[in-house]
């Protein structure tokens, strides 16, 4: 009963989502690009029996509250630019602001409750690229970035999604957060050789610790295939908002 109810609330939810909208050049004046989008998400679930049968405990109360009908929702609008002044550099960015509720009792898991909703920025960063010659006299290319943005390591095992979605934030199920707080990251490459270091700082829910720095060396030439190497790339901010996919 448990897992067919489930099941109907993830199949509304499918029916209801959309994928991003995404307007490129909307305003263009000589190497200046801007670019618009639009992300909607709809969900309604009901579990019957939650914790095989404990029923739904709220987090923040320590009430239990046994079965649960609840609905979530959000509204994402976003504006990206890129800047091209010479083919050798360029700028870039993109902002974007989320809108969530969560309806009903909230869900099943306790994260959030009925009269949860916020209005939060969700991204917010710019960036540079730039080509220039090394000592050697080959080519290097720097592109670097800071601000509230999304960071995806390798395969995005251990470090992807920003924000966990919970309590005050609503809508956790549909978790349309990804940005972290705050990131900073920058790729250094001359084609065979490269570093990637990175900063990153985590949400509100975990007090805005987590922050990590790490510093990734690569060869192409003999370089194993990386595990996300045949998975889609994660949107370009400098190509306009695209279909996202967190």
């Amino acid at each position: 009963m448990t897992i067919k109810t489930l099941l109907r609330g993830v199949a509304l939810a499918l029916g209801l989502s959309t994928p991003a909208l995404a307007i490129d050049d909307v305003f263009v004046s000589g190497d200046l690009h801007l670019n618009a989008g639009l992300e909607v998400g709809a969900f309604f679930g009901a579990a019957v029996n939650p914790n095989f049968g404990a029923g739904r405990v709220d987090l923040r109360t320590g009430k239990n509250t046994g079965d649960t009908q609840f609905g979530e929702t959000y509204l994402e609008p976003s504006v990206s630019f890129t800047f091209e002044p010479r083919e050798s550099f360029g700028l870039f960015g993109e902002a974007s602001v989320v809108l969530t509720g969560t309806l009903g009792e909230g869900d099943a898991g306790g994260f959030t409750s009925g009269t949860d909703g916020d209005v939060d920025p969700e991204k917010f960063s710019l960036g540079f690229h730039t080509t220039f010659s090394g000592p050697s006299g080959g080519a290097w290319t720097l592109e670097a970035s800071g601000g509230r943005q999304d960071v995806k390591i390798g395969d995005g095992f251990l470090i992807w999604d920003g924000n966990f979605d919970a309590f005050e934030n609503a809508a956790y199920w549909l978790a349309p957060r990804s940005a972290f707080r705050w990131a900073g990251t920058a790729d250094l490459s001359n084609g065979s050789f490269g570093v990637k270091p990175f900063y990153i700082q985590g949400d509100g829910d975990q007090d805005h610790r987590g922050v990590a720095c790490f510093a990734e060396v690569f060869s192409h030439e003999g370089a194993p295939e990386r595990l996300d190497d045949d998975r889609p790339a994660a949107p370009d901010p400098r190509k306009g908002v695209g279909l996202s996919s967190s």
